[in-house]
C-alpha cells in the first residue's frame, strides 16, 4: 500500500537534489540525472515495459501478456500509444505505470486501457492485493471472485490516472483514490471500508449519483466535483452514504440546478469547510454541516468557461480565506498535495525539455524533473 508515497517521497528528493546549489559542470549534472533516475529503476524489484506502437523495442507489445509474465511486485510500464493496450486482468500484486493521462511531450497521447479488472476467481484464489496503477487512462477498474467466496481486494492505491469508472464487488478495503481525474461514477458494496478520495477531479457526466454506497469509515476530502451537461434541479453527489466529507468543492453550470443533494439512497454525509457554486448565477440551498461556504466563488486562477475539465485551466483558489479543516486550501491542491494536471506518475521522472549546446555537452540548467 505504502508504494506510492514512497515513490512520491523519492520524486521530493530527485526534485530537491536537482534544484539544490550549483554542480561544478555539466558532466557531474549528467552523472547525477542518470544516477537518480537508475535508483528509481532500482527502487522497483523488476521493471517490465509494454508499447504496442510499430518498430517497438519493448519487453511486450500486449498488456496482458506482461501481466501474466510478471512477478509479484513487478512494475509494468506503458508506454503513449494512440491504440489502445485493450483490457487486462490482472491477479497478483503489480504496479502499473504510464507516463501520464495528458502528457506535454506526446502532445496529450497517454496509455489507455479499456478495462482492468482485479480478478480472485481462481482456485486456489489468486492475489493482487497491494497493486497500484498511475499515470495511465482507463475506461474501467473492476473486481471478481468466485461466487460464494469472497476474497478481499485491499490496499488498492489509483493515483493521477483518467478514469471513467470504478465498480467493485465486496470486500475491497483500504482503497486510496487520490490525484485523478474521473469522468464517471465510483460504487462499491456496502461492506467495502477505510475508502479514501482525496484530491480528484471529478468531472461526472452521469446522471446518477457520483459516489455510492460509503461507509462512516470512508474519507471524501479535498476533491472538486464539477457537472454541467445535466437537468433537473439537483446534482446528486453521494447516495447511500454515510461518510465524512470535508474541504471539496461541489460545482453546478446549469441554471436549474438548485440544491447540492447529499442525502440521495438515505445518505447522511457529514459535510464541513465545504463550497458550492452555481457558475449561472442560480442561488443553491446551503449545505448542510458545519465550516461551508455556501454560493461562494471557487475564484480560481484561470478558468473561463468550466465546462469540463482542461489542462489549460488552473484550479489553484485566488481566495486564500477558503480553507479546509486542516489549514490549507480546500479543492484538489489542499493537503499540501502537488496535484498534476496532466497525470504525471510520481514514479517516473520525466523531462519537460532540455537545451542542447552542441552534439557533446548537454546545458542541464533548463532540464526540469517533474
Amino acid at each position: 500500500m505504502n508504494e506510492l508515497f514512497d515513490e512520491y517521497n523519492l520524486h521530493q528528493k530527485f526534485k530537491a537534489i536537482i534544484k539544490s546549489k550549483p554542480m561544478k559542470n555539466s558532466i557531474t549534472k549528467i552523472a547525477t540525472v542518470i544516477t537518480l533516475l537508475l535508483c528509481n529503476t532500482f527502487y522497483a524489484q523488476n521493471i517490465i515495459t509494454v508499447d504496442n506502437n510499430v518498430n517497438s523495442s519493448a519487453n511486450y507489445t500486449s498488456l496482458q501478456t506482461a501481466i501474466d509474465n510478471a512477478q509479484e511486485n513487478d512494475f509494468i510500464h506503458l508506454y503513449p500509444s494512440e491504440t489502445s493496450y485493450g483490457s487486462c486482468t490482472i491477479k497478483k500484486k503489480l504496479h502499473l505505470r504510464g507516463i501520464g493521462h495528458s502528457p506535454e511531450i506526446t502532445n496529450g497521447v497517454g496509455a489507455t486501457i479499456a478495462s482492468i479488472t482485479f480478478d480472485r476467481s481462481t482456485t486456489p484464489a489468486t492475489n493482487p492485493t497491494g497493486s497500484s496503477i498511475s499515470g495511465l487512462i482507463i475506461s474501467g477498474i473492476s473486481t471478481i471472485y468466485s461466487s460464494g467466496t469472497p476474497f478481499s481486494f485491499s490496499d488498492i492505491v489509483l493515483e493521477n490516472n483518467r478514469i471513467a469508472n470504478i465498480l467493485t464487488a465486496t470486500s475491497c478495503h483500504n482503497w486510496i483514490i487520490r490525484g485523478n481525474v474521473i469522468t464517471g461514477y465510483v460504487s462499491i458494496e456496502t461492506n467495502n471500508h477505510n475508502w479514501q478520495f482525496v484530491n480528484n477531479f471529478f468531472n461526472s457526466s452521469v446522471f446518477s449519483a457520483v459516489l455510492t454506497n460509503l461507509r462512516n469509515d470512508c474519507v471524501v476530502s479535498n476533491n472538486i466535483f464539477l457537472r454541467s451537461n445535466m437537468s433537473g434541479t439537483s446534482y446528486v453527489i453521494f447516495s447511500n452514504c454515510f461518510n465524512i466529507a470535508s474541504n471539496n468543492m461541489f460545482i453546478a453550470q446549469n441554471a436549474t440546478v438548485t440544491a447540492i443533494d447529499v442525502t440521495s439512497g438515505g445518505s447522511n454525509v457529514l459535510l464541513s469547510n465545504s463550497l458550492s457554486f452555481n457558475t449561472t448565477g442560480t442561488t443553491l440551498t446551503d449545505l448542510s454541516g458545519t465550516g461551508n461556504y455556501n454560493n461562494t466563488n471557487p475564484s480560481f486562477v484561470l478558468a473561463p468557461t468550466l465546462t469540463s475539465y482542461s489542462v489549460t485551466n488552473d484550479y489553484h483558489s485566488s481566495n486564500a480565506t477558503l480553507l479546509g479543516t486542516d489549514g490549507t486550501t480546500i479543492g484538489i491542491y489542499g493537503l499540501n498535495f502537488p496535484f498534476s494536471k496532466r497525470g504525471y506518475s510520481f514514479s517516473m521522472p520525466y523531462i519537460e525539455s532540455m537545451t542542447i549546446l552542441n552534439p557533446q555537452y548537454l546545458q542541464m540548467e533548463h532540464c526540469k524533473l517533474i
